[in-house]
């Protein structure tokens, strides 16, 4: 769908207002929703074990990430 929306806006595609409402209804819901359905997939792969613990720990996981990725800006040759 954002795919979508870059082809729009570089006027690859031919523009119209309406796809371009559709494209990001589309990406937005479905950006929205992805996470907690692997959250769920996870949960049930790892039965056993907590709901919580594994949940717990995927998010914790994906904040490490975007928090190492904005303190890399910090880095003086990030800023170029």
């Amino acid at each position: 769908m954002f795919l979508w929306i870059l082809l729009l806006d570089d006027r690859v595609l031919v523009f119209y207002k309406g796809e371009l409402y559709a494209a990001v209804i589309l990406g937005i819901s479905a950006s929205w929703s992805t996470p907690a359905l692997f959250l769920e997939l996870a949960s049930e792969i790892a039965f056993p074990v907590s709901e919580a613990i594994v949940g717990g720990y995927m998010i914790f996981l994906s904040n490490l990430v975007g928090a190492l990725f904005y303190f890399s800006y910090f880095l003086p040759w990030m800023s170029k």
